[in-house]
């Protein structure tokens, strides 16, 4: 066990002798919510998630990726093949995506289908919220949304 788990847990255990001494249960029950610290993940411990969403501008993705990678727990880009307006894309995006991918430089690919009947604003808004969802999932603590 590391010393920020065993730390929190002789904390909690103090915290409930204290309160024993406290008349009333509801009385105790709000001293141990009050004072029991939550317990903190270690520095060392934290991960780090980034999300990358990719429409367009795609040529400048590869070199932010070598320089957030070393960094970074979690990847993953969220793309999507049509524009808010409906436009396609006109590189290859998967394939290329796909290639990252191999070299390691990303951990998930998100795709991402616009739904024209949204605005703009509430597109994006979903295309986020997809990367950061992903993030959740790997259980990162810090979480990052680029563009490239």
């Amino acid at each position: 066990m590391q010393f920020y788990a065993i730390l929190h847990r002789i904390l909690a255990v103090f915290i409930r002798i204290c309160a024993a001494f406290i008349p009333g249960k509801r009385n105790r029950e709000q001293f141990r919510k009050k004072h029991t610290p939550e317990y903190i993940v270690p520095p060392e411990n934290f991960k780090w998630g980034i999300s990358y969403s990719v429409f367009d501008g795609i040529e400048l993705l590869e070199s932010s990726l070598y320089h957030v990678r070393p960094e970074a727990d979690y990847i993953n880009i969220v793309w999507s093949p049509t524009s808010w307006y409906g436009e396609p894309m006109k590189e290859d995006i998967p394939a290329f995506l796909d290639s990252l991918k191999q070299k390691g430089l990303i951990d998930e690919i998100i795709r991402y289908d616009t739904n024209l009947h949204l605005s703009p604003r509430e597109n994006e808004k979903r295309k986020r919220n997809a990367g950061l969802k992903a993030a959740k999932r790997k259980k990162c603590h810090y979480y990052m949304t680029m563009d490239c």
